[in-house]
């Protein structure tokens, strides 16, 4: 194996069972089936969802669609279009009763319906417009968020860092949730989990061409557009629908 083969493998080395302590790759048994079926997994989160008729949505279309045609691809739960969104804040979800995965002031044994509609009291019908802009910086397949395919995103500007984090600032403060990794949070766009484990091709495969895609992201002409953004309520990883409605 070359050296750059090799450090292929050790960046990458959490997509191979080799590499991980898991029998199965996190999302297996979670949030999906071995078959790619959608599991139950309830919760809520604040999404920014993107406008189907922008740019931005035919560009995530695009790299789904390529990544999903090569033969790694089986490796992989691909998300609905539909889907397609931007997290700001993770809430709550049903597998994650501990205290510092739940929301301040509520029971741990709250049913979720009722623990959803205790944050969206707090939330109060203040404004949660955002006034930061964003850009594309990578994709990979990220172990912090449970061996995802993610498009990372970033602020555009200094000033855009703060506003977004002064906005996750104040919405820990109304919901009473403060999770371990608040301050490290990135933004995202997810397009896959992880279903099974790659051979060792396959990871050099998937690099080369996540590489390539990310530089064409990066190359996008033109700003990610995204709705205002809502708290929302999902009973599996496949839509995510406002509180509400």
């Amino acid at each position: 194996m070359s050296k750059s083969e090799l450090t292929i493998m050790r960046d990458n080395s959490h997509l191979v069972r080799s590499g991980s302590a898991l029998s199965k790759p996190p999302a297996v048994g979670k949030k999906f089936a071995e078959d790619g079926e959608a599991l139950a997994f309830e919760g809520a989160s604040i999404v920014c969802h993107v406008p189907k008729c922008s740019r931005t949505f035919q560009m995530l279309q695009t790299l789904s669609d390529e990544l999903s045609q090569k033969p790694y691809a089986r490796s992989f739960r691909f998300l609905p279009r539909s889907s397609f969104h931007m997290t700001i804040f993770p809430c709550i979800n049903d597998q994650a009763r501990v205290r510092e995965q739940w929301a301040g002031g509520v029971p741990l044994d709250t049913p979720v319906l009722k623990a959803i509609e205790q944050l969206n009291e707090r939330l109060g019908g203040g404004n949660l417009e955002t006034s930061f802009e964003v850009e594309p910086q990578q994709l990979c397949v990220d172990p912090a968020v449970g061996n995802t395919l993610v498009l990372h995103l970033k602020p555009t500007t200094e000033e855009d860092e703060h506003r977004f984090r002064a906005l996750r600032n104040r919405l820990s403060e109304l919901l009473g949730i403060r999770k371990p990794m608040h301050n490290a949070y990135r933004l995202h766009f997810s397009l896959a989990y992880q279903t099974a484990w790659l051979s060792e091709g396959e990871v050099e495969a998937l690099t080369i061409d996540l590489a390539d895609l990310s530089q064409r992201a990066r190359e996008f002409d033109g700003f990610i557009e995204f709705e205002a953004p809502q708290l929302c309520y999902y009973s599996n990883m496949l839509k995510f629908t406002p509180v509400g409605t």
